[in-house]
């Protein structure tokens, strides 16, 4: 029995092992980095691939045993899937992310997913979280200073606030950001720009002033936006002849070293530089100086790279100002022709931007459908994630019960075998003893075990048997004595209702052992023994009014249909009401002793 018990422990144990087939962390550690390897190499995943690794992302959560901080690497992967798509999932993978990494507790990580967090906000603009995010940073203790990278959030707030055209609000995150910066010179750059924006000339003449200092070799080189920046300061501080020869000097540094590098076009830097002083040159009267230089630049060849509105340095379009410039300085000089190309020229870039104006909108609105479907096809996706979480959690639950429920009954059995077996001893003991007693008597009943019953007389020559501690079945017992005189004095059978409940609220008993004591009494139960009641009733109606039929009496002997009435009567009389009319002479019998 043991060697049993032990196989089926066995069987349900890999049962349950091969419902929950999750693989070790070190499988999970190598799925990681091969998904970190991915994101690496590939940015900007195209949506029906990324709904196809979020897919993934989401298996290898129920595929592999992760432990907590492969979790939040997991969730990481995840959140920089959805980095510039304004979506749900993306806030809540975030909220997800940040309480991981508190729980957690490690330091990298927590900081790890805090910049992820901050690009998603940044992306959708959702200051609010921005905002979070570098709250919980300067709440890092000084021990972590190399971790809390502040700069990087402070200069991101001012990136933000400089696309948005809040200029103030980018000033003051770059001066937050001065003392976490690592790159001073894009720094000087981003102040003198805000700076500029916000008509604090003098202040930005300080940082040229530093940046030609401080930085002399980039001073030197002709892409710099320095170069616009310094000639515009000293523009605005009322130094027009510094700034016209500051420009003329700039212009001709620009384009010796494009001539030098054979360059087909300019840089945006370049062009704007140019621009503004081909403008100061027409503004002194120095037209022909300006149209020379701007002819140079050839604007009309480029629209696409002047229009671009991408440029941290300049948030105006270059190709229409340069070309309505141009136009100006040959009016100037009587060349109405080719003052009349500009404009046509320029015409046709407005009528182009218009255009594109209106695919911007179309697009923005394929965007918002983008988006709305990838959102459905990842909750779905997130839906079946949970489906299938629920129904291993199901399977575990019943496996685990049927295991509790067989551990218990093996158990239990254990505990009562060896009274079972005392208690076969005891019945084996009196069917001998009774056997010896009665060895002459009969046996009318082949497989019930007869048991004596005491003498009727103290006359009786028989010999006294043992005393047995066994109740005497054959003789009716009080209760159902008491039964039968309640049937016969008020006949409650004839109610259609009638049935075994409501004869034990009459008994003053309870329904299992009344039905326990008359399938003692009774051979066939108590449905037939009720059924002999209502035969017999009924035949005595017919004794009392033999001018009705058996279709008319059978209600008032409680058969509740007549299917039932049919039934029951040929069950106890053998014959059907027909039959029994044509031999009505014949006696019925009960069938129950």
């Amino acid at each position: 029995m043991k060697y049993g018990h032990c196989i089926l422990l066995l069987l349900l144990i890999s049962l349950l092992c091969a419902c929950h087939p999750q693989r070790s962390a070190e499988e999970g550690e190598r799925f990681l980095q091969k998904e970190e390897n991915y994101n690496s190499r590939n940015k900007y995943p195209a949506d029906t691939f990324l709904i196809s690794r979020y897919s993934n992302l989401l298996e290898a959560e129920q595929l592999y045993n992760f432990t907590p901080t492969q979790q939040l690497r997991l969730k990481l992967l995840q959140l920089y899937l959805f980095n510039g798509y304004n979506i749900p999932q993306a806030t809540r993978i975030a909220d997800k992310v940040d309480d991981l990494a508190l729980r957690i507790g490690n330091d990298t990580l927590l900081c790890t997913a805090r910049i992820q967090i901050f690009l998603l906000a940044q992306g959708n603009g959702d200051t609010t979280r921005m905002l979070h995010v570098i709250r919980q940073q300067e709440q890092l203790p000084p021990s972590l200073h190399h971790l809390k990278d502040m700069g990087f959030y402070y200069m991101g707030m001012a990136v933000y606030y400089q696309k948005q055209g809040e200029w103030q609000q980018a000033l003051y995150w770059l001066k937050k950001a001065r003392p976490h910066v690592k790159s001073v010179y894009a720094w000087y750059l981003q102040m003198c720009q805000s700076l500029l924006k916000v008509e604090a000339y003098s202040e930005a003449q300080l940082y040229t002033d530093s940046i030609r200092i401080v930085f002399p070799e980039k001073v030197t080189k002709s892409n710099t936006p320095y170069f616009d920046f310094h000639g515009q300061v000293l523009l605005h501080t009322n130094r027009k002849k510094e700034a016209l020869d500051w420009y003329a000097k700039a212009t001709e540094q620009i384009e010796t070293v494009h001539k030098q590098k054979g360059s087909a076009t300019y840089s945006k830097q370049q062009i704007q530089t140019i621009y503004h002083a081909a403008l100061l040159h027409h503004q002194q009267g120095q037209t022909d100086w300006a149209i020379r230089h701007l002819e140079e630049l050839q604007p009309h060849k480029y629209p696409i790279l002047y229009t671009s509105k991408n440029n941290l340095y300049n948030d105006t379009l270059l190709l229409p100002n340069c070309l309505h410039l141009l136009s100006e300085c040959y009016e100037a000089t009587g060349q109405l022709q080719a003052a009349t190309r500009c404009l046509q020229t320029l015409d046709s870039i407005q009528h182009t931007e218009i255009k594109r104006g209106s695919i911007s909108f179309i697009n923005y609105k394929h965007e918002l459908r983008r988006n709305t479907m990838l959102s459905s096809n990842l909750v779905e996706l997130e839906k079946a994630a949970v489906h299938t979480r629920q129904i291993q959690y199901l399977l575990y639950a019943i496996i685990s019960c049927l295991l509790i429920v067989i551990i218990a009954g093996l158990l239990a059995w254990q505990r009562h075998q060896r009274r079972l077996r005392q208690l076969y001893e005891v019945l084996m003991e009196q069917h001998t003893i009774w056997l010896q007693a009665h060895e002459t008597e009969d046996i009318l009943s082949p497989g019930i075990l007869p048991l004596p019953v005491e003498p009727t007389s103290e006359k009786s020559k028989e010999p006294e048997a043992p005393e047995i501690p066994v109740i005497d079945v054959r003789q009716p017992s009080q209760l159902f004595l008491r039964i039968l005189h309640l049937m016969d004095t008020r006949k409650p059978y004839r109610d259609p209702s009638f049935d075994l409940v409501t004869l034990a609220q009459l008994a003053a008993t309870n329904r299992s052992q009344l039905s326990s004591l008359i399938n003692r009494e009774t051979p066939n139960g108590f449905s037939y023994w009720l059924a002999e009641y209502r035969v017999n009733d009924l035949i005595q109606q017919t004794k009392l009014f033999p001018d009705k039929s058996m279709d008319e009496l059978y209600v008032l002997s409680g058969f509740p249909s007549r299917t039932t009435f049919f039934r029951q009567f040929r069950l106890v009389t053998g014959l059907t009401p027909r039959q029994y009319k044509t031999q009505r002479n014949r006696p019925c019998f009960i069938k129950s002793e």
